[in-house]
């Protein structure tokens, strides 16, 4: 061993001689929110390979690598540009530098550190712009179907929206748009006034639309208020201002580059841009004081998330989620991505990681992936997480739980068979967690499936990116932190069950779940529980709970594990402590789940022992009745179970109680019949266990769904969804008997517009469609929908007006 140590000591040291320095060029993006807390003065930049002429590129002497060698000094040099071109840098011996390409034409840089000791190069082209919009040749001509979806992105239209009076409407602004001098900045391609290479700034500059656009109005705070749909400034700048109409949109070439020497002389890589940083998106997302999205995506971990390897080598199992590129494909093709160990080795999670530019298939762009089903085979049902499913495909387990547990077991209990290199799940299995699956749970059917944020409609989404302010800005918060060093605790979605609490220790558990004698907050039990179980497993030399994923102690580690007194139901111990250790939410994303898995976990360890084994919890429906039946393998304690419901009216109510058997290792089946009387809008009910200890301990069972097609207790008018809706919004409404019914549409003069229904309904839940593409020629503004019902029994009728908007 003495040997190796010494031969690595000298290999070491002749590296050390060799490649005394370590230098990289990095060409680096430059966002408005960079410009205002950096020395520098220039434009923007994407970062790109293909810039504009007259733009400025920057760029950054990476020295990672160098060690102990300190890099003293710097020399930046333009090896290759153009014939008469005068460009240079604006430094010869900073870190950081920038140039701007006079002449369009290719350009090779290079830094060299410690006079020339390692040197680094990188080839830019500078060119001209083309504009998506133009007319004949342009990018739809060979990409037709990436321009189709491109086209009816909001990217796409965003100016043209802004001229017409279709941004910012609000009742404040009597519903006409709000657009601003500054905003064609990053609603169209290339905006820079001092750049002539076909970018809009200069066009709009040198032919006056920048100072014509906006006549006769008079700007108030450097903005203007538009009447919805006013076409007048788009018609005056098609037939007035050809030149400037090609980039008048935020087009391909916004996040691929200047694209005149792709169109024209023959595409290929060199000649376009390919990037996913995000630095091509932040130079108008970060672009403070209202448009703030990259300030806040800075602070995530997704910024500067672990690469999947820092080489080739082998380390594409952790694709797609550890690259953003990787993810890309993923997306594209789940099936069979293609993973490149080398071009899909990207840093970061970027902003094109989660949103697709060329598509506006999803709400936001997103890249929504189903998520099939969890390591242990779960299936997941359709439509779980909402927004959030995007998150979920990465933020899941990686393992089959029982699977690994139960080998773990195996080994311990097999002499001579050495352990696996890991005994935990993998970080972050927040999905799992949330659904309440695939901890190591015994089979209990009370355990498995227990939820506590089910009703949550977008999952990861509601909570970490609430809306938040920075300056006069408002949008959803890209950091995904749930606290902020300033504000605090992120609770602004909690609150909408909650009340208005401040910090997440602000909501309490019920009991004192960890028997420290003080109920605390359910955060705080859930960290009690986490010590209690903690204390009973074996520990590293550095007191944390055993891993084994550390080599150079795994035999130590291993005989610790060997000799603890629990035997083999460490296993089960260590795997669910980390399974809610790394969840890092404190049993915030599930804290039913995450507290009853705890206990039972210190209970199994200490004894072998499970409190309340639920072998099956079903529920049917018949004739308006709803039976629940359950079984339990064995009881410990158990004073009996709560019965609790939940409609989309109402959240849980306890219905019921049926007392249980104390402690027994007997089979029990329980039943519970239950008559949802009184509930209107009635199709789905939920229903769940709360199983109570004799010492006050409480458990929750998993959920099940009963769909009741019984018909509503009573009349209901449903408010119209989508409002504001253009051109079409669904009328929902209920009757509890046969009856006559009309439902009609009428403007604020109390004109009928249209009568959506005049007929005999039968009993049940109702929906009509009104629309203004069927021969209505209706403008922006209030409406008015009513219902009249008389039941053909004789009983009381049912009338009720709502109002809706329409907004074209």
């Amino acid at each position: 061993m003495k040997g190796y140590v010494r031969l690595f000591i000298i290999a070491l040291c002749a590296t050390s001689l060799v490649f005394a320095q370590s230098v990289k060029i990095k060409r680096v993006a430059m966002t408005p929110g960079d410009l205002k807390v950096t020395p520098w003065v220039g434009t923007v930049s994407t970062g790109l390979d293909v810039v504009g002429k007259e733009m400025s590129v920057y760029y950054l002497a990476d020295t990672t690598g160098s060690g102990s060698n300190a890099v003293t000094s710097f020399a930046w040099s333009i090896l290759s540009k153009p014939a008469s071109s005068a460009a240079a840098f604006d430094t010869s011996d900073r870190i950081d530098a920038r140039f701007k390409p006079d002449l369009a034409g290719q350009y090779i840089v290079q830094v060299s550190v410690n006079g020339g000791a390692k040197t680094a190069v990188d080839t830019i082209l500078a060119t001209t712009f083309k504009g998506s919009l133009a007319p004949g040749f342009n990018c739809g001509t060979c990409h037709p179907t990436t321009n189709t979806d491109w086209a009816l992105t909001k990217h796409a239209t965003i100016y043209k929206r802004g001229l017409t009076g279709m941004l910012e409407n609000s009742p404040e602004t009597e519903y006409k748009g709000v657009y601003g001098l500054s905003c064609a900045k990053c609603h169209t391609t290339g905006f820079e006034t001092t750049a002539n290479n076909g970018n809009f700034g200069y066009l709009a500059k040198s032919t006056g639309w920048d100072t014509t656009w906006y006549k006769p109005d008079v700007p108030v705070n450097n903005e203007i208020f538009i009447t919805y749909g006013d076409q007048t400034r788009w018609n005056l700048l098609t037939s007035s201002y050809p030149s400037v109409l090609p980039t008048a949109t935020i087009g391909c070439e916004s996040c691929h580059g200047p694209g005149n020497d792709h169109m024209t002389m023959g595409p290929s890589k060199q000649n376009i841009a390919k990037s996913l940083s995000s630095g091509v998106c932040m130079v108008c997302h970060d672009s403070p004081t209202k448009h703030s999205l990259g300030i806040f995506y800075k602070e995530s971990a997704h910024y500067n998330m672990p690469k999947a390897g820092l080489s080739a080598a082998g380390r594409s199992g952790c694709y797609p989620c550890h690259s953003g590129a990787a993810y890309v494909k993923y997306a594209t093709n789940k099936a069979t991505p293609g993973y490149d160990q080398v071009a899909d080795n990207f840093p970061s999670v970027s902003c094109a990681t989660c949103h697709d530019p060329h598509t506006n298939n999803h709400e936001a762009q997103l890249r929504l992936v189903s998520l099939d089903s969890l390591m242990n085979g779960y299936k997941i049902p359709e439509g779980t997480g909402g927004l959030g499913m995007l998150c979920m495909n990465c933020h899941r387990g990686r393992y089959n739980s029982k699977t690994n547990v139960d080998g773990y077991v195996t080994r311990f209990n097999t002499p001579g068979m050495a352990y696996p290199t890991r005994i935990y799940p993998h970080y972050s299995p927040q999905t799992d967690m949330i659904l309440g699956r695939n901890s190591y749970d015994w089979g209990l059917a009370n355990l498995d499936g227990v939820t506590t944020h089910d009703g949550v409609e977008n999952s990861c989404v509601t909570c970490h990116m609430p809306h938040r302010v920075n300056g006069y800005g408002l949008h959803p918060d890209h950091s995904m932190k749930m606290t902020d060093a300033v504000t605090g605790d992120k609770v602004e979605a909690c609150k909408s069950c909650h009340g208005n609490i401040t910090a997440f220790t602000d909501i309490k558990a019920k009991v004192d779940h960890d028997g420290d004698g003080t109920t605390e907050s359910t955060i705080e039990e859930v960290h009690g529980l986490l010590e209690e179980l903690e204390h009973l497993l074996p520990k590293d030399a550095n007191g944390e709970v055993i891993e084994l994923a550390n080599s150079a102690t795994r035999a130590a580690d291993s005989a610790a594990i060997a000799n603890n007194p629990y035997g083999s139901r460490v296993f089960a111990g260590i795997w669910n402590y980390y399974y809610v250790e790394h969840d890092y939410s404190n049993g915030v994303h599930n804290p039913n789940y995450a507290i009853q898995l705890l206990k039972y976990t210190i209970e199994y360890v200490q004894s072998g022992v499970i409190p309340v084994e639920l072998v099956s919890f079903t529920g049917s429906t018949s004739n308006g009745i709803v039976s629940l039946q359950w079984q339990t393998a064995t009881e410990t304690n158990n004073r009996g179970f709560e019965i609790q419901r939940k409609t989309s009216n109402y959240n849980w109510q306890t219905i019921g109680f049926v007392k249980g058997k104390g402690t027994t290792t007997q089979t029990s089946d329980y039943t519970f019949t239950d008559s949802p009387t009184g509930i209107t809008n009635l199709t789905k009910i939920t229903y769940r266990l709360k199983q109570l200890d004799y010492n006050g301990a409480e458990n929750y069972s998993k959920e099940i769904n009963i769909d009741f097609s019984g018909a509503p207790k009573s009349f209901s008018l449903e408010q119209n969804y989508p409002n504001p809706f253009n051109p079409a919004t669904v009328i929902r409404y209920a009757i509890p008997s046969d009856s006559k019914v009309r439902v009609i549409v009428y403007n604020v003069a109390g004109e009928v517009i249209k009568e959506l229904v005049n007929e005999v309904q039968t009993a049940g839940f109702h929906e009509s469609t009104f629309s203004t593409n069927s021969g209505l020629n209706l403008s922006s503004g209030i409406y008015f929908y009513s219902i009249e019902a008389t039941p053909l029994n004789g009983s009381n009728g049912f009338k009720q007006t709502k109002k809706m908007i329409l907004m074209k």
